[in-house]
């Protein structure tokens, strides 16, 4: 069954069961189709629900986009597979064509739900995939052009474009196959090219751009370098820290990355006319045997479109000791991650949203550093009770409220929690578990630990203590639950 862009109003014959299910439809099978729900009232109402059921189906993808990528970076056996695939986190948002629309007014509210047809939108993608292989090999036919007519400008300018164009075909394949929950037959061979390709793009460029990165400020001039050789120039920007592989953790050395990225482009583009578009600057790196490779992505936050890219490599004896290139407790983190992670998506009509003060990105972890306050926000669909678990960098599972509820009147509406923290040391990445209960749960068991001269009631079994009470006995067959998580990676205050 196709659908034509657009909505389709159901009258008043009753609302369509995907209101009762807060998205899930008997017409819309999981196998052929992705579906999202959301509801707005007020002015727009029709225009706002829409919008929202959207962005659920888009945070719904980059979800499990995120986790595909760390699979695969997990899995690279390769140095070009690792950097094509750290190119590709650098560069994903998720921005989805082809989306209909079923729409119902009860009177109070509309409720919408946006509808994605797996086999049409996956072709599509791989559609475009395709005809990003094709540019990359003909802007490396240029390039090469230009190096025997000795234009190396407009050599380094092709291999450039070329290295991100493959990047923006991993990056439809990787949506591609979340959408149609399998990988393309062509693909492999595709990805082989892409990733040998990227790394004589590389290579070329280093040679053409002829820079000796010895240290990190220079690594990043080469890097602010050659985005203003793609037309990168003033412009509204912002510059997160950057990324180890393809995980959401920052840490010192991607925030002084960043920072020294910054500085770089502000000196290059010291006298610039104003630019008109809005950029955001991801960056990624992988560290090799005896360097750390740098990938920076540029994209156009109106559009999404992914403008430049840039790459440096730096020896790792060129990096200060003090700038840890991973969070003290990374594996530690990433296994936490998995375990909340893998029981997320629990049915049933009840949802629940988790904020901190900082907001990020789907897929992202908010940085703080010390000293900043922490603040904690939450958003529920039905009346319930909310339990919040704070994930320590020490390996502590904190409850720090086990039966919070949040009425009718605060329904659909972000509510702050009452205590707000101070982030302290130790540092590193930690997790917040939000669980919500249409029934009152039974308190988590926790016993007295002490770190660092404090005390807290936690956890004994740690974070499978989690998954273990995500549920609890139902003393009505309508009673429910819903869990998730939000990453914050605490970091010591810059000198």
């Amino acid at each position: 069954m196709l659908f034509a862009l657009g909505a389709v109003l159901l009258a008043a014959a009753g609302p369509p069961d995907w209101v009762a299910t807060a998205g899930r439809s008997l017409r819309h099978s999981s196998d052929r189709y992705l579906t999202a729900y959301a509801f707005a009232d007020g002015p727009d109402a029709l225009a706002t629900a829409k919008l929202n059921a959207a962005a659920e189906l888009a945070k719904l993808l980059s979800v499990r986009i995120e986790a595909q990528l760390t699979e695969l970076s997990e899995a690279s056996n390769g140095s070009e597979r690792q950097q094509l695939t750290a190119l590709n986190k650098s560069s994903t948002d998720v921005r989805l064509d082809g989306i209909a629309y079923e729409t119902f007014n009860d009177g109070a509210r509309v409720h919408a739900l946006a509808i994605l047809e797996r086999g049409h939108a996956s072709a599509e993608r791989r559609k475009h995939r395709d005809e990003a292989v094709a540019k990359v090999r003909e802007s490396i036919r240029l390039a090469q052009l230009a190096e025997q007519e000795k234009r190396e400008g407009d050599a380094v300018i092709g291999y450039l474009a070329a290295r991100r164009l493959a990047g923006e075909a991993l990056q439809d394949e990787t949506i591609a196959r979340v959408i149609a929950r399998g990988d393309d037959e062509g693909w492999p061979k595709l990805e082989a090219e892409l990733g040998t390709s990227t790394r004589s793009c590389n290579e070329q460029i280093e040679g053409l751009l002829r820079s000796p990165h010895a240290t990190l400020p220079e690594a990043a001039t080469a890097l602010a370098l050659q985005l203003r050789a793609q037309g990168i120039k003033s412009a509204k920007w912002s510059i997160a820290p950057f990324t180890w592989r393809a995980s959401i953790y920052p840490s010192l050395f991607g925030r002084a990355a960043a920072s020294e990225l910054e500085s770089a482009l502000a000196k290059l583009s010291a006298g610039d006319p104003p630019g008109a578009a809005e950029l955001a600057f991801k960056g990624t790196y992988t560290d090799e045997a005896a360097s750390v490779r740098i990938i920076v992505t540029a994209r156009e936050v109106s559009s999404g479109r992914t403008v430049a890219s840039a790459e440096s490599t730096l020896p790792k004896k060129a990096i200060s000791a003090d700038l840890l290139l991973t969070p003290t407790n990374l594996i530690a983190a990433m296994r936490d991650e998995k375990i909340l992670g893998a029981g997320e998506a629990v049915p049933g009509g009840l949802r629940v949203e988790l904020f901190t003060n900082k907001p990020v990105s789907a897929g992202e972890s908010a940085l703080f550093t010390a000293g900043d306050e922490l603040k904690l926000f939450v958003r529920v669909n039905k009346p319930c009770y909310v339990r919040l678990v704070y994930l320590l960098q020490s390996g502590l599972k904190v409850p720090i409220a086990q039966a919070w509820f949040i009425n009718e009147a605060n329904v659909n509406k972000l509510v702050e929690f009452t205590d707000a923290f101070e982030i302290a040391a130790p540092f590193g990445t930690e997790h917040i578990q939000a669980a919500a209960f249409t029934e009152k749960p039974e308190p988590l068991p926790t016993k007295k630990f002490t770190v660092e001269g404090s005390e807290y009631d936690a956890l004994e079994d740690g974070t499978l203590a989690l998954v273990k009470h995500r549920g609890f006995k139902r003393k009505s067959a309508a009673a429910e639950s819903a869990d998730t998580f939000v990453t914050l990676t605490s970091m010591p205050k810059r000198d």
